[in-house]
């Protein structure tokens, strides 16, 4: 009932969109989504939208900035589990941590950086959240791969802590090997792209 009543205060927020779509007898979600978000746009939305990467990879991006993924510290915090320490390390894992500043995935982050050309150095999620979003919101063959690379990353960092915490085969150099494939298969196939994502094939 909360909830009815909550998109029933919506309507009345929003209520010449609401008539006008009354008048033409049709209901379209996409037209108050956007209505009702409009003017809230979030500063990782940038990156998210219109994004090459798969979508599964897109999704892990979303619960990363959402600060929902399932990390130990996480897990902890919910109850299911009493250990937090980093699989790879003596750390506690929180996203934070896993991203950029666990050293195990700063060996996965500093060649694909280096393999885009991209003078950056890994810190910690917090700290390149910011810069993430700046260089996301470029316009520009150079940004639109720069997201397809950070997202397809931050997936295959987060698969690669996943082999290590099920007990399966974790090669630092084999994920490195499968992001830049992913990076370039998915960027091949958009024209704006495919001549760049050429000459990192011979970079």
């Amino acid at each position: 009932m909360k909830d009815i009543l909550n998109v029933r205060s919506l309507v009345n927020t929003h209520q010449t969109v609401w008539n006008a779509m009354c008048l033409k007898g049709k209901f379209s979600c996409g037209i108050f989504y956007q209505a009702c978000s409009a003017g809230n746009r979030l500063p990782w939305s940038s990156v998210c939208m219109r994004n090459l990467a798969r979508p599964c990879a897109v999704f892990i991006f979303w619960l990363l900035c959402h600060r929902r993924l399932t990390t130990r510290s996480r897990l902890h915090r919910l109850g299911f589990i009493s250990q937090t320490v980093c699989v790879f390390c003596d750390k506690e894992e929180t996203d934070n941590h896993l991203f950029f500043d666990c050293e195990e995935t700063k060996g996965i982050w500093s060649p694909i950086l280096h393999w885009l050309q991209v003078a950056h150095s890994p810190n910690q999620w917090d700290d390149d959240y910011d810069w993430i979003i700046k260089m996301g919101n470029r316009k520009g063959w150079r940004a639109k791969l720069f997201k397809l690379a950070i997202v397809e990353t931050v997936y295959g960092v987060w698969q690669h802590r996943n082999r290590a915490v099920f007990g399966k085969r974790c090669n630092q150099t084999q994920t490195i090997k499968e992001i830049m494939e992913k990076i370039v298969f998915r960027g091949w196939f958009c024209r704006k792209l495919k001549p760049h994502v050429a000459s990192l094939m011979v970079f």
